[in-house]
């Protein structure tokens, strides 16, 4: 039997892979960290390299979360090791080891680890935070509203026992992600929060040069 620690070890480091500054990097030899909010995930990439390229460290960085979380089911020791995983996905994205411990904000890493633990959950957070991007343009609103609905559209569908996903099963295990990482996805907007606030916050489509 796999060493739990080593599990959960495992996917903080599949979680600090930093695709944002690995794709950028290849594809205008610049440091994505320089650049914008310097953050590495989707938004930043978008804005300095194009809505493709953010397209794709959209699904390399909700992929390695929801891969966590499914490497740790495919062991079968216990809920708490998959919530573990989960967890430790994400702060391996926002703090990751290749970066100094800096990283993003864990949004995609969050929702793909969230769809691996419960789809019916997922899927629901989606739906909220999708007409939130369309409607506003923000990106950073949309997160924020999602990591805000997920612990509540867990504890909602633990208590009525009502996954909307055949054969999903949603336990009181399992709320401790969102009790944990919804937290940490919000804090990570703080700034955003003071810009929204502001109302100088960037939309989606407005870019960033990234020649010097």
């Amino acid at each position: 039997m796999i060493n739990i620690l080593t599990i959960v070890t495992f996917c903080y480091v599949i979680g600090s892979i930093p695709f944002g500054v690995i794709l950028v990097r290849l594809l205008h030899k610049v440091d994505l960290r320089e650049y914008g909010s310097g953050n590495t995930g989707m938004t930043n990439v978008m804005r300095t390299t194009g809505t493709m390229p953010g397209i794709v460290v959209l699904i390399l960085d909700s992929g390695k979360g929801f891969a966590a979380v499914f490497l740790a089911q495919s062991f079968g020791q216990s809920l708490l090791l998959e919530v573990g995983s989960a967890i430790a996905v994400l702060m391996g994205h926002n703090w990751s080891v290749f970066l100094n411990f800096k990283g993003g904000k864990g949004t995609a890493t969050g929702i793909g680890a969230l769809i691996a633990l419960s789809p019916s959950v997922g899927i629901i957070v989606l739906l909220i935070s999708m007409p939130v991007i369309i409607i506003s343009r923000y990106m950073s609103l949309a997160s924020i509203i999602g990591a805000s609905s997920a612990l509540f559209v867990m504890c909602t569908l633990y208590i009525f026992n009502a996954a909307v996903i055949p054969g999903d099963i949603i336990s009181i295990e399992h709320i401790l992600y969102p009790a944990v990482g919804s937290p940490i996805i919000i804090i990570k907007h703080k700034e955003n929060i003071i810009r929204l606030i502001k109302g100088t916050e960037r939309k989606i489509g407005v870019s960033i040069a990234t020649e010097k």
